[in-house]
């Protein structure tokens, strides 16, 4: 009954919402809400649901639906009632209907909203910070409007939930809350392409710690947000933070991001070397090569692992470096590591010369004058070497 209820209520005019008997039946279903039987509360859940989020007058206009504040103010108040933690079952009966319509409730409720969610977070409980952190994720991951919330809003989230971040080995919880920020900053990027800019150093510093962590999931989630920033916040911003490197150097945005990235390669990381090594590949995709002095110190320390006896992850850096061919071009890469050839007798070690089968492959687009000038020489030499052996 109460879901054929809703689907009535879903087809109503705005206008219609103004009439006390719809509202008393509204205030009504709220009661269900914390309804003991989990049959009668999951369709009271089902049916504020779909009135708030798909009734045709919300389709229709970016208000909330006339309902939403008298919800937002209900879980609010069964929330603060039932006093969190000393009613933990009612609770998350609220937080779990939350989930579904924190996204399409307006700015003012969510605010209050957000706020009680972070004062549930400070008892510690497992449960409801869990259940927290998913109702935070579904408030970004559903697209919400502006009238739900503000980039300010959303940015002040973003800045109250650093403060909230598990711990690295706290598998569990830190790799919900990756997937909460990660969220957060893309949809603060769909509003403020600047503002999320300004954020990303400490979002990249915290990932970079958690590669640190001793659990496999943990590090491939904090991998997984980088390449995501990277691709959906860096990425479109290519030119902006080219002019500002240009002007700031070492100060600017993409100088620090780098450097946080570069320093996943000291050995404290060599066990997630393979992780870190595909985070400075989209890295050179972003950098571009007019900025390839960023990049000279890293290409010297990726060929110093690469001459490594004992490196495992040859075929990951082997990559790396081929994307930097392609990105930078020979010429500039060779400046940095040289083959170290002369085509004669002297060459007995050949300690660059893993070079070769990725120059092979990765060059694209280069100068000819610098085939001509190296590599054309240099070839003859060989030809003239070998034939001299026969």
């Amino acid at each position: 009954a109460l879901f054929s209820l809703s689907w009535v209520c879903k087809l109503q005019d705005r206008y219609v919402w103004n009439e006390i008997s719809n509202q008393t039946f509204f205030n009504t279903l709220l009661i269900y809400i914390i309804h003991p039987n989990a049959k009668v509360r999951k369709a009271c859940h089902k049916a504020v649901s779909i009135v708030l989020c798909a009734s045709d007058i919300c389709l229709t206009s970016d208000d909330p639906h006339p309902m939403a504040v008298i919800t937002g103010k209900y879980c609010l108040q069964t929330i603060e009632e039932k006093g969190g933690i000393g009613d933990l079952q009612n609770t998350l009966y609220v937080l779990n209907l939350l989930k579904s319509i924190i996204s399409v409730l307006p700015k003012t409720s969510v605010k209050s909203i957000c706020e009680c969610l972070l004062r549930l977070m400070t008892l510690k409980n497992v449960s409801i910070s869990s259940t927290c952190m998913n109702v935070f994720h579904n408030l970004f991951s559903d697209c919400p409007k502006k009238t739900t919330i503000t980039p300010d809003m959303n940015s002040q989230i973003i800045a109250a939930l650093f403060e909230y971040q598990p711990g690295e080995n706290d598998q569990q919880q830190i790799v919900l809350w990756l997937s909460v920020i990660e969220q957060a900053y893309i949809h603060l990027n769909r509003f403020d392409q600047n503002l999320t800019l300004s954020h990303l150093p400490k979002l990249f510093t915290i990932c970079m710690n958690c590669l640190l962590s001793s659990h496999k999931q943990v590090y491939v989630a904090s991998t997984n947000v980088l390449m995501s920033m990277m691709k959906l916040v860096l990425k479109p911003q290519c030119e902006l933070i080219h002019d500002e490197y240009k002007r700031l150097g070492s100060n600017s945005l993409l100088s620090k991001l780098f450097v946080i990235i570069e320093q996943g390669l000291t050995y404290s990381y060599s066990s997630v070397w393979n992780f870190v090594l595909h985070l400075l590949k989209d890295m050179f995709d972003i950098i571009g090569k007019e900025q390839f002095n960023l990049c000279k110190n890293c290409l010297a320390s990726l060929a110093g692992l690469r001459s490594t006896d004992d490196f495992s992850f040859m075929s990951e850096l082997d990559a790396t470096v081929g994307r930097s061919i392609r990105i930078f071009g020979p010429k500039l890469i060779l400046d940095v590591i040289p083959l170290n050839l002369t085509g004669t007798d002297a060459d007995t070690k050949l300690e660059q010369s893993w070079l070769l089968p990725l120059l092979r492959d990765n060059i694209v687009r280069t100068e000819l004058s610098h085939f001509v000038n190296y590599f054309l020489p240099f070839a003859f030499k060989l030809k003239a070497s070998a034939e001299a052996l026969k």
